[in-house]
């Protein structure tokens, strides 16, 4: 299973959520939404690639 999956919105943009928190994921400081699916694909694919499944903490701004 892959940590990051994507996510539809009824706007028909997409998201890139961390199955581990629920949340979106986030790149740079900047939180994976309003994507087109394929930005989504490619965004989610890399972020699976890119972390270490030793990797279980994530650290999450509060808002």
């Amino acid at each position: 299973m892959r940590r990051f999956k994507i996510l539809p919105s009824e706007s028909g943009l997409w998201s890139v959520i961390d199955s581990l928190t629920g949340l979106p994921a986030e790149r740079y400081g900047r939180p994976l939404t309003g994507l087109t699916r394929y930005e989504a694909e490619e965004a989610a694919f890399n972020l699976s690639e890119s972390t270490p499944p030793w990797m279980a903490l994530v650290r999450h701004r509060r808002r």
